[in-house]
This record gives structure tokens, C-alpha cells and sequence, in this order.
């Protein structure tokens, strides 16, 4: 699956690792949504959490 990077018209992988350098900025400019998501997560995994470890990779699609 692909995604449209907006600023070079750029068609890039959904898992590329430069993409994870933007969880920087979301931390910078979005931190209450940021840790809203770290403590989903975290819950999430705990044992006896939510979801299991295949839904937890789904849900970062």
C-alpha cells in the first residue's frame, strides 16, 4: 500500500522508516494527542489488554 506524500508529489511505503522521524513533530505540535495514543497503547498491550498483538499491528495501519 502507498501512500501521496503532499509536498513532493511522491508516491512513498507506508512503512518507511524516514516516516517515523514525523513522530517528532506530532509530539512537538500535537503532545495531549500524542500521549492520548501512547497511553491507548500501552493499555492495549498490558496483559489481559484490549487487543492482541495482530490487531496492535493492524491498528498502525
Amino acid at each position: 500500500m502507498t501512500q501521496l506524500n503532499h509536498n513532493s508529489q511522491q508516491q512513498t511505503g507506508l512503512y518507511e522508516m524516514s516516516n517515523v522521524n514525523r513522530i517528532k513533530l506530532l509530539t512537538t505540535h500535537a503532545p495531549e494527542a500524542m500521549q492520548a495514543f501512547v497511553a491507548f497503547d500501552k493499555a492495549a498491550l498490558q496483559a489481559g489488554g484490549a487487543i492482541t498483538q495482530g490487531t496492535h499491528a493492524l491498528k498502525k495501519i
